[in-house]
């Protein structure tokens, strides 16, 4: 059994990672957008089977969320 390591999360503009529960197979990494911003969709990614990180969120100006 090869562990399957999908190397650090990648970068998310206007973000940054809050907690690493590791790089490899179904491990998660979750972001918190900086102050002015808010997250898109999920907080976070997960690495899959395949060696990449699932699709990472979007940090947007909060001013432009609906209310």
């Amino acid at each position: 059994f090869l562990a399957v390591s999908c190397g650090l999360p990648p970068e998310v503009p206007n973000a940054k990672v809050s907690s690493l529960s590791g790089i490899y197979m179904g491990e998660t990494a979750t972001y918190g957008c900086i102050y002015g911003y808010s997250t898109a969709g999920v907080d976070f990614i997960t690495c899959r089977i395949d060696g990449t990180w699932s699709f990472p969120p979007l940090c947007i100006p909060a001013s432009r969320m609906c209310r």
